[in-house]
């Protein structure tokens, strides 16, 4: 079973890319526009053929690790709290109120980022990976 961050001895996991020689960025990832800017700035730097960048999103969990252990050992007011909080349905919520999403449009998304999450990952299947790749992968072992 994982521990809350606040009881971890690793405060941060960014300092762990240190090790590898790859950028990390922490963002909090209830925060959906900041969540976007530090990914965009990390797609933008790997499409400069740089290496990958480490995102931690610091977020609360409102489920539990599996479904035969989901919420069994967590206070169901913070269960709630969390879900409730959810930054996915209150930025869905924000545009719906301002006019800018709809259900047809979720659909839409959900559909075209589907074909295109199965091509990236086509194209990704058929890249070779590069020997410093190789190198950083046998010292996670």
């Amino acid at each position: 079973m994982a521990c809350p961050i606040f009881v971890s001895w690793m405060k941060s996991f960014p300092l762990k890319t240190d090790a590898y020689a790859f950028p990390a960025s922490t963002v909090d990832g209830n925060d959906v526009v900041a969540v976007y800017r530090v990914a965009s700035e990390a797609i933008a730097h790997a499409r400069k053929g740089n290496e990958p960048t480490l995102i931690e999103c610091q977020t609360n969990r409102s489920d539990g690790h599996s479904e035969i252990g989901s919420g069994k050992f967590r206070d169901p007011a913070e269960v709630a709290c969390c879900k409730a909080g959810d930054p996915i349905l209150k930025m869905e919520k924000y545009l719906i109120r301002k006019g800018l999403f709809s259900e047809e449009l979720k659909k839409q998304i959900a559909g075209e980022f589907s074909k295109e999450l199965n091509a990236a990952i086509e194209s990704a299947d058929k890249l070779p990976l590069q020997p410093k790749q190789l190198k950083n992968l046998r010292a996670l072992c």
